[in-house]
């Protein structure tokens, strides 16, 4: 304990100081404009057994760098709805950057016709275009298959489905979701 590093981190931290987050390598971190404070980590996507606990957990977070930012409108008490469905859309579009920089995304892009929507999330497009079908299931939202949300995101799905088997489970995930090789990976789980 006494080789821990001492931060005085009450005088140093300022609204500006915790208004980002930025993500490297799968953990969440907390960025401070002062030099006297380091990076540190808050959250580490990889430690959650199941994708409601993470976005939970992110729901919180972001509430407390909400609170942080406007100190005249606090929330407190459980997690909302919409706060969970800002923590999912964070987390999808954090995955999402990490496929784009990958060295397979621009096969990716090109087999399965990715683009943009209004929100910034990247979707899929196919043959299901066509169909008369809700947009959202038209184009379906990408995900890397080599990925630990992916995984919860599939393990998810599996319980919802009462464990009931491959394709069970490979239909529920692609009513949101289009994850490459998608068979081989519920297999292995």
């Amino acid at each position: 304990i006494s080789e821990w590093p001492v931060v005085d981190v009450a005088g140093s931290l300022t609204e500006e100081s915790v208004a980002k987050v930025k993500v490297e390598g799968g953990k969440f971190m907390l960025i401070s404009s002062e030099d006297s404070v380091d990076n540190s980590e808050f959250i580490n996507y990889r430690r959650f057994c199941s994708v409601s606990k993470l976005l939970r957990a992110l729901g919180l977070i972001l509430r407390f760098v909400n609170n942080v930012r406007t100190r005249s409108q606090r929330c407190s008490g459980l997690v909302s709805v919409e706060e969970i469905g800002t923590a999912e859309f964070l987390l999808i579009t954090l995955v999402q950057s990490d496929l784009q920089k990958s060295p397979t995304y621009s096969l990716l892009e090109e087999r399965l016709g990715l683009s943009l929507d209004e929100k910034g999330v990247l979707r899929c497009s196919g043959c299901m275009m066509y169909s008369g079908l809700h947009e959202a299931r038209k184009y379906p939202i990408v995900l890397p298959k080599e990925c630990a949300v992916t995984v919860l995101f599939v393990y998810d799905a599996h319980e919802r489905v009462l464990h009931g088997g491959v394709n069970d489970t490979m239909a529920f995930v692609r009513q949101r979701f289009w994850i490459p090789q998608l068979r081989q990976l519920n297999r292995r789980l």
